[in-house]
């Protein structure tokens, strides 16, 4: 594996066998393994799921992909907590995030859950919100932020990007504050 220490990955872009097969040669190396998760129409399987969990060491999913995690792999009623230390447990998953929309997001690590809401705006697009989120909880879990730090500041970084038209600032200014961390 080339110098990285992290890999990025989700089971939107293994819908297809060419794709697939490319980002699963690249598990079973000494690195970390950030799975978004991503359940979008009919293109995933419960054994395409099962492998990227059993890969990952950090989950990022919204609560709708709980809710089908839930079911597929539990046997439980579903709760947002119970269930999220269920799939972590099962899968061994180092840090698992659930996104809740304008209700926050849960991190979970360890023993430890932080749930985080930031302030309510009236979005202006939500558009690359999630993948926002996910940079930032991908480069604090790399950098060893505790989760409260970890989940604020993903939070309001993908608060920041709601609040303008697109996924993309127009300028670099706007990552200024994530540069001095």
């Amino acid at each position: 594996m080339y110098n990285t220490d992290c890999l990025y990955f989700g089971t939107l872009a293994q819908r297809n066998p060419v794709s697939r097969k490319a980002i699963q040669s690249l598990f079973n190396h000494q690195i970390k393994y950030f799975c978004d998760l991503n359940i979008r129409q009919d293109f995933f399987t419960k054994e395409i799921i099962e492998l990227s969990l059993k890969t990952s060491d950090v989950l990022k999913i919204n609560e709708d992909e709980l809710i089908l995690l839930n079911n597929l792999f539990l046997s439980n009623q579903y709760d947002l907590i119970s269930s999220s230390i269920q799939i972590k447990n099962l899968f061994n998953i180092e840090l698992l995030c659930v996104t809740c929309g304008e209700n926050g997001s849960y991190l979970l690590r360890n023993d430890e859950i932080d749930h985080f809401k930031p302030a309510a705006n009236d979005p202006i697009d939500t558009v690359g919100a999630g993948d926002a989120y996910a940079a930032v909880l991908c480069i604090g879990f790399i950098s060893g932020w505790n989760i409260k730090k970890l989940n604020s500041i993903a939070s309001n970084f993908a608060e920041k990007i709601v609040m303008i038209k697109g996924a993309l600032p127009e300028t670099d200014d706007f990552y200024t504050e994530l540069k001095s961390l």
